[in-house]
């Protein structure tokens, strides 16, 4: 029985991918295996002796399906919280921000995304790099597009783009390992979402998440601000609800939607005060004994687009409030003098 939790534990570093959740593009009606070599044979040329080997060398992996029926994120907000926002989580974060400084500050000027965002989707995702994944991509990418009817249409565009990256950029696609949806590198991005948004951080060399960190950090801060981050804005703050709850006004998929003199009509305030706030949307995280009750805004939405998940997106920005909290306490005690945002 410990083994079987450890294993499991292991398996949730990995289970962070980007669904870009809010905005899907419409896809073709699923393949089978062999019409989806042909597609690939005709539509990106293919050999067709060489692809009908590899994906038959390619195993069916049945505990990715039941890891993709069983996500992590549906467990309680406190328990998702505790599990990943933690002392020794939060201190690698600090050390990760001063191993790479210079490269979180010239892209999040760069890109308008604060550096500890950066960082704490660093940490969530793979803990900064140090925990590599564990299942070959190719089979994992062909179990869910071959064997996973509901999400069968996404997951054979996944498979398609994983296979246009491996000849791109001239990787073995069976030596590529990834989490349990097929997601890949440092920041977990899927193949699609790699081949749209990796960007090489000096321009130098092509671009590599894989194993280099300054590209997984200029690809995470080129990613958010595609998906509509809005520099220095909020990104969530606690909800004060002076009335009978108005289960109404809870937004399925955090979209902001609602201005303030709205909410506070419905008598929903922020316990932050904010001058000329951005749309918001009234979220509640389900605790293991009551509700929690958050007002989101654009950028909590924009981190959505990496997880579709209301626990991810608020586990990303309350790690990142302690990491910067405990980094810029690092730098006060070092040179002694109070650091100022």
């Amino acid at each position: 029985m410990k083994l079987i939790k450890v294993l499991f534990f292991l398996g949730l570093f990995f289970l962070k991918t980007i669904y870009a959740a809010n905005v899907q593009p419409i896809l073709p009606a699923p393949l089978t295996e062999n019409q989806f070599i042909e597609k690939m044979v005709k539509e990106y040329h293919f050999d067709q002796k060489e692809l009908t080997l590899l994906l038959g060398q390619a195993e069916v992996l049945p505990e990715v399906i039941e890891r993709c029926n069983k996500p992590f994120e549906e467990k309680p907000w406190d328990f998702y919280r505790n599990f990943f926002i933690t002392p020794d989580r939060v201190q690698g974060g600090v050390v990760f921000w001063h191993e790479h400084a210079d490269t979180l500050e010239k892209v999040s000027k760069a890109y308008g995304i604060p550096p500890e965002i950066i960082v704490a989707i660093t940490g969530i995702e793979t803990k900064y790099g140090q925990q590599t994944s564990k299942f070959p991509a190719l089979s994992t990418l062909k179990t869910l597009a071959f064997h996973y009817p509901k999400r069968a249409a996404f997951f054979q565009n996944e498979l398609e783009n994983f296979l246009l990256l491996t000849r791109e950029n001239h990787l073995s696609p069976n030596s590529l390992m990834g989490s349990y949806a097929g997601a890949l590198g440092i920041p977990q991005f899927m193949p699609s979402t790699y081949r749209k948004y990796a960007i090489s951080f000096d321009k130098a060399h092509s671009v590599n998440l894989l194993t280099d960190k300054d590209d997984a950090i200029a690809s995470i801060a080129y990613y958010l601000q595609q998906s509509g981050w809005q520099p220095n804005q909020p990104v969530a703050t606690p909800a004060l609800i002076d009335q009978p709850m108005p289960t109404d006004l809870l937004v399925a998929g955090a979209k902001p939607i609602y201005n303030q003199t709205f909410l506070i009509q419905h008598g929903v305030h922020s316990k932050v005060p904010l001058i000329n706030p951005p749309p918001a949307c009234l979220i509640a995280l389900h605790n293991t004994h009551g509700e929690e009750y958050w007002l989101s805004y654009p950028n909590f939405y924009a981190i959505m687009t990496y997880n579709p998940r209301t626990t991810y997106a608020m586990a990303i920005y309350q790690l990142s409030e302690q990491i910067r909290q405990a980094y810029e306490g690092s730098i006060q005690t070092s040179t002694g003098t109070p650091t100022t945002r």
